[in-house]
């Protein structure tokens, strides 16, 4: 069921089994697996079921270095959280990822890749992907095609996949309305929690409008993202008192993005080879997008950090591409508007081709007039001065505001170049044609860094380990320092490779709801 602070229908306080607090995808997945287990859980949102600007302002920071503009941006306090706003896209790491790698800083997940892939597979069900193509060579096979073939010694294609509905809101909408023991609280910003020996008794929730109730739970999970996870757990305790899990100063350090980049122009001897080799494959809603990835022998040889790379196409009716592409998917769900449908129309001949292209030949629409980039979405190494701290300006709720000190060195750069280097040594040598390395990319330029932007991907802010020497939180997700005190989503990452991280998010997800109801009579 769904419920708001805000309605002034609520008792002063509530108890539960469960208390997840944010209802983002981590959240989500929790939530939901845990009500299905037959658990009681409150699931508490910041905000409402849409965008308001009052409690997104609650999202400002101070930053200290760098840009950030993923602070802002790139975070959405809404029922569904940020995948409100998000493309929908799915990628699993790869099992090198989680290893300790010794040209990576505090790498080494305290769990294998193993350990995620249950979770993988019920992430998928999770978000409308349960019937997708799970073999890469069955997605080239269903377009009549092979994987681009240049540089497999160097360079590893592999596909990420699109949610049919990225919008988890609107996709679990109906199941979080028909759970009886899931209450979804709306409008309630967790201020402050109540510890005592070691156990979390409570947690304050308060609405903008001065609404405030308090949750008591046998256990509690917090499931707000890589900034706002520790600023939570460094914020002071109900009544003033320092939290007991901050003794080793490591909540906070060790902030990780995924830094973009183009980093080259492409110019293929025919056209057709790239929209061949690298156009998304599409069946009815559901996308497939080609991408490369540095194989694990090429890290270990050059001792670089994870990179994927991808075709960029270039139009100067980009935008129109865009929009077009935004209001078909709505036609076909049903929620194209009267703009919407008009934009249609005026685009006819674009929309024809694109209809043709998708529906018939089952690959994506691009338009090339103004060429070709090479992207890249690169791993970080870990540094513990990049991190998240508190600020002295506290927001409407009383809270300190997060102040971030995001940092980028050398070893990205230096896999920036490389990757870079690799795609056009192999590209040229198989004949498709030459790739013009950016000048400051070839130099492996200081000044490189300043082109690197982050991707709404904050990770590595509350690390598992297995020691409180080493990280945040244990292999399953409890908070040192507390018997009862769990964090789930990217904040736990040690290491972030290079996938988006939503789908690792979900599995984690998945992961300790099933740790959670497994130990129950332990709570």
């Amino acid at each position: 069921m769904i419920e708001d602070l805000a309605s002034n229908q609520h008792p002063p306080a509530i108890e539960t089994g469960i208390c997840v607090i944010g209802a983002g995808a981590a959240g989500l997945a929790i939530s939901l697996t845990l009500a299905r287990l037959g658990v009681d859980v409150v699931m508490l949102e910041s905000g409402g079921e849409q965008h308001d600007a009052a409690i997104h302002d609650l999202n400002r920071c101070d930053i200290a270095g760098r840009p950030f503009i993923g602070a802002l941006e790139g975070r959405f306090r809404a029922l569904g959280g940020s995948t409100t706003r998000w493309g929908g896209q799915i990628l699993p790491l790869q099992p090198i990822d989680l290893e300790a790698r010794a040209w990576v800083n505090a790498s080494g997940w305290p769990i294998a890749y193993s350990d995620l892939v249950p979770g993988y597979k019920s992430a998928l069900q999770l978000v409308g992907l349960g019937n997708c193509i799970e073999s890469d060579c069955d997605v080239w096979r269903s377009v009549r095609t092979t994987a681009p073939r240049f540089g497999a010694e160097c360079l590893q294609p592999h596909f990420s996949r699109w949610c049919p509905e990225p919008n988890l809101a609107i996709h679990l909408r109906p199941e979080i309305e028909r759970l009886a023991n899931l209450r979804c609280i709306l409008r309630a910003t967790v201020t402050a929690l109540r510890a005592e020996g070691g156990r979390v008794s409570l947690a304050h929730a308060r609405s903008l409008t001065g609404q405030r109730l308090d949750i008591r739970a046998r256990r509690f999970v917090v499931c707000v993202g890589g900034i706002e996870t520790p600023r939570l757990l460094l914020h002071p305790l109900d009544g003033g008192a320092h939290p007991p899990w901050t003794g080793y100063d490591l909540i906070g350090r060790y902030l990780q993005d995924h830094p973009g980049l183009t980093s080259a122009n492409i110019v293929p001897r025919r056209r057709a080879d790239l929209h061949r080799q690298f156009d998304n494959v599409v069946h009815g809603r559901t996308r497939y997008q080609p991408k490369l990835r540095l194989s694990d022998a090429e890290l270990r040889r050059r001792k670089l950090l994870q990179a994927s790379c991808s075709i960029i196409f270039r139009s100067q009716r980009g935008d129109t591409l865009v929009a077009a592409r935004a209001a078909g998917k709505n036609l076909l769900v049903g929620r194209a508007g009267r703009d919407e449908m008009l934009s249609l129309i005026g685009a006819a001949p674009m929309v024809a081709r694109m209809a043709w292209r998708t529906f018939v030949r089952h690959r994506a629409f691009n338009l090339d007039d103004q060429g070709f980039r090479l992207g890249m979405q690169l791993e970080q190494q870990p540094d513990p001065d990049s991190r998240v701290t508190l600020a002295g300006e506290v927001d409407a709720l009383g809270l300190r505001r997060a102040r971030i000190d995001w940092r980028i060195g050398p070893s990205e750069i230096e896999t920036a170049a490389a990757a870079t280097g690799l795609f056009k040594h192999c590209f040229e040598a198989a004949g498709l044609g030459r790739v013009d390395v950016d000048a400051d990319v070839a130099a492996r330029s200081p000044d490189l860094a300043s082109r690197m932007h982050d991707q709404n991907h904050h990770n590595g802010t509350a690390r598992m380990a297995t020691s409180p020497r080493d990280g945040v939180v244990d292999r399953d997700l409890r908070v040192f320092g507390a018997e009862n005190l769990f964090v789930c989503g990217s904040a736990v990452f040690p290491t972030g490779g290079s996938s988006n991280p939503t789908h690792t998010i979900l599995a984690l997800g998945i992961r300790l709801a099933e740790h959670l109801r497994s130990t129950s009579g332990n709570a």
